[in-house]
């Protein structure tokens, strides 16, 4: 049987495995695109972050900006009123010139820059056009800057004025100031909305995270069992991303807000200390940090002065004055500052140059940001942590935003205090001016009640009473120079104390060391005190006890000292440079008030003595009409007084009186000169005698002239002595012609005889050198030995030679120097090699006598300015005399530099035979010699010391001698030392 089965197909539905891929694509596709929203999300909301900082930044920059030009703006028209010399005043008033244009035009680029959006600014979308229209609003203020500040610039700097400038510099000053403070605000509002709605975009995509969130965590739990347990590994990764990128966002939002905290606490202060203070405790805090620091750069540029630290360990250390050199080669702030750029060492104890502090020893990460503003480096902001790797590259930018803040919140708090501090000067000097205003007045009033009065008696107390009362001091001294500028004597004294040491005859010597007052006269120079017990040349006074504070002015006219102001006050610290400045006005008016009345009392002896003089006076005025002639015109020329009044004193001349002397005269008098005259004047009988006339003009003291003063003296006796005088005179002058042609002739023959010596010395040079030359051949034994009888004979021909040799060339020296041909080579010379070349000449000498040659000189002596030829010959000369008179014992030679003079002292000392007093100047004479037995065994020609002589006085110095017979002689000459340019020139030249 067979059976036939047939099996049907199982059919399976395929929606449940499509529905099941669909439903996986989508949650995929979520899981996929969840991600990219939330990048996307994050990158949006850094880069609005970025451009809300910068939007900061600039509008702190246009505060900076707006401050600074503030103040260049009172600077600059404040400068005429505080600088008087026109030449200061010109290039101070430039120099701020230009700080303004400077700032107007970065100004200008920053304000274009919000205006249009550009993108080198960091602008773009929403935010450009926010700035736009915020920018409206303020740009007016900002152009009225422009205007008025350019316009100051133009008042006082530009060659041609601007029409459109027609107001005045106060004006332009304070609308810029005025524009400038509703700038500032505009500006700052500008940052305050940007900081706004960048924390209320912060708010919104933190809540747009919550959402993905949610939705991921949905999407996960609809994947199930199917997706997630298969894929469990990819997912947590997904979402530990998302995390990590969530934190990440979070961090950097807390941090930005950090950046604005601070950028608002340091925009809200302006103290410097105050805010960098703040600064660094807020960054400590907000940033999680171990330590905080802020150096700022000094002035000069080489230090980084610690200016705040967080805690306290910064305190201490800026109480300690810490600081880093700029050029520190081991410091990370000190790289960050040369390099400018953000420095980071995530483990310190493998970075070289990390600077460890024992107040911070558990700094393990440090990052050094440096703080800049334009192109100027401000400071460093070092942060430091106690964790490793705890600075990334995104806490770098975000601290250089802070960094950026603090320089500009430092720049404007700088900016503040210069501007408070000219503002408070300008207040001190108007209330300055107005007190120096009052006391000038006070000067003014005792000068006119000084001018008053010209007797110095009674002048002299009423000054110093007033001078007491009106300036409230406790005393008040005037003294004055005596005639033999020796003493500064008491002329007057306020009060009781003043009368009972006037009367006591009180009085300084003007060299005592111990005044206060001698010291103000000797050096003409205000002295003031304000504590007298810390003065060494206070001079107490019993008579004025309660002495706090002294000051003593020297009272000077022209340049002549007339005494000294002296007071004092029983308070400490009483004078001011206010005080110095009108007491010194006061004692220049006594001074002047003491010289009038002097003048008046002058005038009046004057005027006693003309009418008592010798001589004969007549004054006319500038139409040379007589207005005065003394007692002794009339007497001289017999002319009462009336008849000469109004008369010319042409009446004077007659036929004799000489016409070219009269002519010189006029011409004197025409160009208001001065002249003496010798002429023939007349009397009223007609009698001719000779007068001296002297003709005076006299000027005002507006330089006018006013009148002509003669004085004449009858000289007709002293005449006729000069008539007599002059005869012999001429007899004399003839008897000297014929003397001055005798010596002519002399003086002809001994030239011809110092060349006929020079010349014969030449001559006999020649074939003595060869008779030397040929002794000292067969001496040598070139030709053949000599039997020793010959060479004892040709050894007495050559020691001959030599001797004669010496005698001539000794004869030719001195013919030459009495013959003018004498030439000297000077130059600059160490006296050490010549001191070398005349040991070793001098060893021949020394060979058979028991005396030792000594040279006592330093080795660092000074060159000398010498022929070094003739030095050496001079040296020779002295050295072999003291070796052939001395039998034992010692030469020494020593020199001493006397730079005062430009100098040398050299000496040479023996312990010889010595010199009677009465032949000392008889060695330096020609051919001569002391005639002794000692002498004669020593021999010599007698030229030797008169040659030395003339060769030291021919190069500038003098030669002299000291001796003791029995003891020894000392031979002293001077010689020029060389400058120090011409030593250093000369060692150059040698060293090449």
């Amino acid at each position: 049987m067979q059976t036939t089965s047939s099996a049907s197909p199982v059919s399976v539905d395929p929606t449940p495995k499509r529905h099941l891929l669909s439903r996986n694509f989508v949650i995929g596709l979520s899981l996929l695109i969840i991600p990219l929203i939330s990048q996307f999300l994050i990158q949006i909301q850094t880069q609005q972050q970025q451009n809300d900082a910068h939007i900061i930044n600039l509008a702190a920059d246009q505060s900076v900006l707006s401050q600074k030009l503030t103040k260049d703006v009172v600077l600059f028209s404040n400068v005429s009123s505080r600088i008087s010399s026109d030449a200061d005043r010109v290039q101070a008033q430039a120099t701020l010139a230009g700080q303004i244009k400077i700032t107007l035009d970065t100004w200008s680029r920053i304000a274009n820059g919000l205006r249009n959006g550009d993108a080198d600014l960091g602008l773009s979308g929403n935010n450009s056009a926010a700035v736009k229209l915020l920018f409206e609003q303020i740009e007016p203020h900002f152009e009225a800057m422009r205007q008025n500040a350019s316009c100051l610039i133009n008042v006082y700097v530009a060659s041609t004025p601007d029409p459109a400038c027609s107001g005045n510099e106060q004006t332009y000053a304070a609308t810029v100031s005025d524009h400038a403070e509703a700038y500032l605000q505009g500006a700052q509002q500008i940052a305050d909305q940007f900081e706004q709605e960048g924390n209320t975009r912060v708010n919104s995509l933190r809540n747009v995270q919550l959402v993905l969130g949610a939705m991921m965590i949905v999407a996960f739990l609809a994947m199930g069992f199917f997706v997630f347990m298969p894929r469990g590994k990819d997912y947590l990764r997904v979402v530990s991303a998302l995390r990590d990128s969530e934190m990440k966002l979070q961090r950097r939002a807390n941090a930005m807000e950090t950046v604005s905290r601070v950028s608002a606490a340091a925009a809200t202060t302006l103290d410097p200390d105050q805010l960098l203070q703040n600064v660094v405790d807020l960054a400590k805090s907000s940033f999680k940090l171990y330590h905080a620091h802020i150096y700022l750069l000094d002035e000069q540029n080489e230090q980084l002065v610690l200016a705040a630290g967080a805690g306290d360990a910064g305190r201490q250390m800026k109480a300690n004055g810490h600081y880093i050199p700029f050029d520190h080669p081991r410091s990370l702030v000190s790289r960050a500052a040369h390099n400018r750029r953000v420095t980071i060492s995530n483990d310190v104890t493998n970075e070289p140059d990390f600077l460890s502090n024992p107040l911070l020893p558990e700094t393990r990460s440090e990052m050094s940001v440096p703080m800049i503003i334009g192109n100027t480096l401000v400071g460093v902001l070092d942060m430091q942590s106690e964790e490793k790797d705890h600075f990334s590259a995104e806490d770098a930018r975000i601290h250089a935003a802070l960094a950026e803040q603090i320089a500009v919140a430092v720049e404007n708090a700088r900016v503040h205090g210069q501007v408070q501090t000219a503002r408070r000067a300008e207040q001190s000097a108007l209330q300055d001016s107005e007190r120096r205003a009052d006391e000038l007045k006070l000067v003014a009033d005792v000068s006119a009640a000084a001018s008053a009065i010209l007797d110095i008696e009674t002048l002299l107390p009423s000054v110093a009473d007033l001078t007491n009362s009106t300036f409230d001091l406790y005393h008040t001294h005037i003294y004055l120079l005596d005639e033999r500028f020796e003493y500064l004597v008491l002329a007057a004294g306020a009060g009781e104390a003043g009368r009972i040491m006037k009367t006591q005859g009180h009085r300084i010597a003007l060299r005592n060391q111990g005044s206060l007052v001698a010291r103000a006269g000797r050096s003409r120079r205000t002295v003031v005190v304000n504590d007298v017990h810390q003065a060494v040349d206070w001079m107490p006074n019993p008579l004025l006890p309660d002495t706090q504070s002294e000051m003593a002015l020297p009272m000077v006219v022209g340049n002549a000292l007339i005494g000294v102001l002296d007071v004092q006050s029983d308070k400490l610290d009483f004078f001011t440079d206010s005080t110095v400045m009108v007491q010194t006005a006061l004692a220049d008016q006594i001074a002047i008030a003491i010289q009038n009345a002097r003048l008046f009392q002058e005038t009046r002896l004057t005027q006693t003595v003309i009418e008592n003089n010798n001589d004969s006076v007549i004054i006319t005025d500038i139409d040379e009409k007589t207005i005065y002639v003394n007692p002794r015109f009339s007497e001289l020329f017999g002319y009462a007084p009336q008849e000469m009044i109004g008369q010319s004193p042409r009446v004077l001349h007659g036929p004799m009186t000489q016409r070219d002397r009269l002519d010189a005269i006029r011409e004197a008098i025409e160009h208001q000169h001065p002249i003496q005259q010798e002429l023939i004047n007349y009397r009223k009988d007609g009698t001719p005698f000779w007068i001296e006339l002297s003709i005076s003009p006299v000027i005002d003291n507006k330089g006018r002239l006013t009148h002509y003063i003669g004085i004449q003296q009858d000289i007709t006796d002293r005449k006729t002595l000069e008539m007599h005088r002059d005869q012999m005179l001429r007899q004399a002058e003839e008897q000297a012609n014929m003397e001055r042609a005798t010596a002519d002739r002399l003086r002809e023959i001994d030239r011809l005889k110092s060349d006929f010596l020079a010349s014969m010395s030449h001559e006999l040079r020649t074939p003595l050198n060869s008779i030397i030359g040929y002794s000292e051949v067969m001496l040598d034994g070139i030709d053949g030995e000599l039997p020793e009888s010959a060479v004892e004979d040709v050894q007495a021909i050559y020691d001959s030679g030599q001797h004669l040799l010496s005698l001539i060339n000794d004869i030719l020296d001195l013919a030459k120097i009495e013959a003018g041909r004498m030439e000297l080579d000077l130059e600059p010379t160490p006296l050490d090699t010549v001191m070398d070349e005349v040991q070793r000449l001098s060893r021949i000498l020394l060979k058979q006598k028991p005396v030792t040659l000594t040279v006592d000189i330093a080795d660092d002596f000074p060159w000398l300015y010498v022929d070094r030829v003739r030095l050496r010959q001079i040296l020779n000369n002295l050295v072999s005399n003291a070796i052939k008179f001395t039998e034992r014992g010692e030469v020494l030679i020593t020199a001493e530099a006397q730079q005062d003079r430009g100098m040398a002292h050299l000496s040479v000392r023996d312990s010889g035979i010595g010199i009677d007093k009465q032949h000392l100047q008889v060695i330096f004479e020609q051919f001569r010699q002391i005639d002794s037995g000692s002498t004669r065994r020593a021999g010599g020609t007698g030229l030797g010391l008169p040659i030395t002589k003339r060769l030291v006085e021919m190069q500038g110095g003098k030669i002299w001698v000291e001796s003791v017979v029995g003891v020894g002689s000392t031979f002293h000459f001077t010689i020029p030392l060389a400058s120090s340019k011409e030593a250093v020139a000369r060692r150059q030249i040698e060293e090449l």
